[in-house]
Order: structure tokens, then sequence, then C-alpha cells
């Protein structure tokens, strides 16, 4: 997950899904990242710890 990810987990379970899917999607292919599983692990760990809805919407865009 980037640097510059600024998504409070409020707007990544409020936006709608096409738009997250395209923002996660850019931050992917921006950090060079090889594996959406990779990136959604980042996520989780370092981006959302305590939020698993946080992270649900990220894994279902």
């Amino acid at each position: 997950m980037a640097v510059d990810w600024t998504l409070e987990s409020e707007n990544v379970i409020t936006l709608p899904l096409d738009d997250l899917a395209l923002r996660v999607l850019r931050d992917a292919r921006d950090n060079n990242e090889w594996n959406s599983r990779n990136w959604l692990l980042l996520a989780a760990q370092k981006g959302y710890p305590d939020r698993p809805d946080a992270v649900l919407a990220l894994a279902e865009a």
C-alpha cells in the first residue's frame, strides 16, 4: 500500500465499489505490486489493522 494512500477507513467503506476498485488498481500499479493478494495483506496489516470492514471492502473491490 502506497505511502500516498490517503483513504480513511470510513471513505473505503462508503465509496462506490467501482471507484474504490479503480483506486486499488492504480495504487497496486503505482507500487509495482505483482500480486493483488500481497497488496491486500499489506493493506490489512499496515493500512487498516483495526478495520476488518474496510479490508473486506478492499477485497471486494
